[in-house]
């Protein structure tokens, strides 16, 4: 034996890529060589697309899933409030105009039941003047 000396080695695949690596060396000179314990060896590398965590594959869908049964049962329980308090207009009112307001356009209509707006009172009532754009006949 000399010296200096080199080991090589060599591999193929074909026309794919591939790696190929050495994880453990065992070389004497003089005799049987030293034996590999394998738990000591290194593990490979990770070769392709890394391994994606549970909550991304089970969890993400699980809670979206929610959400979206969340906000479609909300807007449908909006929706069935809004049709089961909606006001019905008499055969009547539909040829004179309803005769029912809303406590908010009272209130905007009367600047928030103001003092200077008041008109008079009288009973149990009390009367306002009526804003500049209603018509009064």
């Amino acid at each position: 034996m000399k010296d200096q000396m080199y080991v090589g080695f060599s591999s193929s695949s074909g026309s794919f890529f591939t790696s190929h690596y050495v994880l453990g060396w065992s070389f004497n000179m003089n005799g049987a060589a030293k034996e590999l314990t394998l738990s000591q060896l290194p593990k490979l590398p990770r070769v392709g697309p890394k391994q994606q965590s549970k909550f991304l594959t089970i969890g993400l869908p699980i809670v979206g899933l929610v959400l979206m049964s969340t906000v479609i049962s909300g807007i449908l329980f909006i929706l069935s409030r809004k049709r089961k308090f909606a006001e019905v207009m008499e055969d009547w009112e539909i040829d004179y105009g309803p005769h029912r307001f809303k406590f908010k356009d009272l209130y905007i209509a009367t600047r928030g039941f103001s003092e200077k707006e008041l008109l008079g009172m009288g009973g149990c009532t009390e009367a306002y003047y009526p804003p500049p754009k209603w018509k009064l006949q």
